[in-house]
């Protein structure tokens, strides 16, 4: 299984689970909201699995975030991070 190691993938995922656990949710709940299973939210935590770009908005927003995804033309994934709530 591929890992991902971007610093930015690894910076988003740990600001999402660090996120996760100050709002008191749990994976399943956050899976419930983003249309996916718990083990996937875990997986994706851990860097096992890769989440889509919808899924990413939908985990972003039932966290309280606004998360805006910007494409370069190269394989990186760039992420503009901007919390919903001051």
């Amino acid at each position: 299984m591929e890992v991902l190691h971007t610093s930015d993938y690894k910076a988003l995922m740990s600001f999402l689970r660090d996120r996760r656990s100050a709002l008191g949710l749990s994976q399943p709940t956050v899976g419930e909201f983003a249309g996916v299973t718990r083990a996937h939210i875990s997986q994706c935590e851990l860097g096992q699995q890769k989440p889509s770009d919808e899924v990413l908005l939908r985990w972003a927003a039932a966290l309280g975030v606004e998360l805006r995804i910007h494409r370069p033309p190269t394989e990186y994934l760039a992420v503009a991070i901007e919390e919903a709530w001051p």
